[in-house]
């Protein structure tokens, strides 16, 4: 083949638009007015076609720097005009091979399968190949992460605790899983030693609510618990009852009154405080036995001070009903409200009316708030609402009437108190 020479065809030619892909444009001329499109001669004859009218506008042409020019969109890669973004050879750029697996799309190779040992995990969202024997997301089988801690190995999720964080591996209902053995409520001081209700794990520990005992794992009173009277195992024989941590025999009757004589709520003198005016009015009045009040403050419910005897409460006069036993005294439902003084005559009130002191709910808990900081201050604001009790009431409002609002700093107005026979 001559040097120089080269065949030559009419741009608008069938040929024409056949050799541009076929063989390197070496360059354009024109001839008579037409555009003629020069290409290396593959006979080395030089040949000169005039352009004609056969089809379509005249082709635009790039020249790669290399000498070769190929249509717009096109460039030279090996002597060969291709498109970049979607040759598979040549994707991107010249010689960048997509393998077998993938497919060149906007110039770059995009996963269309998966290699052996791999599972195809994308579902809708396209192909996401993965090796199920080793991702942590995908162990096993596609979706089956593994928790936090584990790792994938051969297709099953390996626990590793790291004890260096105070964790251990511990199985239950859900498989094994790595928990702090110093706060877990279900595996607290090993695995499986679980802390019941209340009772909350602290430093491997089940530890129980103030004034509750562990017992054989159970958080108890062991000052009314007759299982457990005054120690864990110390149980009352089945003639008596445990009260103030003692075993003692049981009253036929328990006296409630409410007191007769209306006091500030910040006056009197927490807990004990009131506990001493009860017994003072009792004494007074000519009753016997120990008294103590309805009271609970902000850590201490009243159901913790008093004895859950089975035996009737009844009101001073020694025959009204109040409860048939503890049960029903805190059951919201008593048979007659507590509407009688220690000495037999009908209240008076204070300065909230018919309302009642005592910070408790009807199961004889404390309600946290409404305690005047623990019946010692007269100025203090009760939260934003104070729930007195309703010495006029049966329901659970006799200790907790909710529909009873008393707002503001109230701690220096008085009321009287409910008194109850202890022993």
């Amino acid at each position: 083949m001559r040097r120089g020479l080269a065949c030559a065809y009419g741009a608008h030619s069938v040929m024409a638009r056949t050799l541009l892909r076929a063989r390197p444009v070496i360059g354009i001329r024109l001839s008579s007015g037409a555009i003629v499109v020069l290409t290396a001669c593959a006979q080395g004859v030089a040949l000169e076609v005039p352009a004609g009218d056969d089809a379509g506008p005249v082709a635009s042409l790039d020249h790669d720097a290399g000498g070769a020019q190929c249509p717009t969109g096109e460039r030279e890669c090996g002597g060969q005009c291709v498109d970049t973004t979607r040759d598979n050879s040549n994707c991107g750029g010249c010689g960048y091979v997509c393998n077998a697996y993938t497919s060149c799309v906007g110039s770059g190779c995009q996963q269309t399968s998966c290699m052996p040992g791999q599972a195809n995990c994308g579902g809708d969202a396209g192909v996401e190949c993965v090796d199920l024997t080793s991702d942590p997301n995908n162990c096993g089988a596609c979706g089956n992460a593994c928790e936090l801690y584990a790792t994938c190995s051969a297709g099953k999720c390996v626990l590793s605790c790291p004890a260096d964080a105070g964790l251990s591996a511990c199985s239950g209902d859900a498989g094994a899983t790595c928990v702090d053995t110093a706060t877990d409520n279900s595996n607290c001081g090993g695995c499986n030693i679980a802390c019941n209700s209340p009772a909350t794990c602290t430093a491997g520990q089940c530890d129980c609510p103030p004034g509750q005992t562990s017992c054989n794992n159970v958080c108890t009173d062991t000052s009314s618990d007759s299982a457990n009277c005054g120690a864990c195992g110390m149980a009352c024989p089945p003639s008596q009852a445990c009260a103030s941590s003692q075993c003692r025999t049981p009253p036929a009757k328990s006296i409630v009154f409410v007191s007769s004589v209306a006091y500030a709520g910040g006056g009197l003198g927490g807990l004990a405080g009131a506990d001493a005016k009860c017994q003072s009015l009792a004494t007074a009045a000519g009753l016997t036995g120990t008294f103590g009040a309805w009271l609970s403050d902000s850590t201490t419910g009243a159901a913790d001070r008093l004895p859950h005897w089975p035996t009737p409460f009844v009101l001073a006069d020694g025959t009204t009903t109040v409860a048939s036993g503890w049960s029903q005294l805190v059951s919201s439902s008593l048979s007659h409200a507590i509407d009688m003084t220690e000495t037999k005559g009908a209240p008076t009130g204070g300065s909230n009316g018919s309302g009642v002191w005592t910070g408790t709910t009807a199961q004889g808990t404390s309600t946290g708030d409404d305690d005047c900081q623990d019946w010692t201050s007269t100025s203090a604001a009760v939260s934003v609402a104070f729930h007195p009790g309703e010495w006029t009431a049966t329901d659970g409002s006799w200790t907790l009437d909710l529909q009873t609002l008393e707002l503001g700093s109230i701690c220096g107005n008085t009321a009287p108190i409910y008194c109850v026979q202890k022993f």
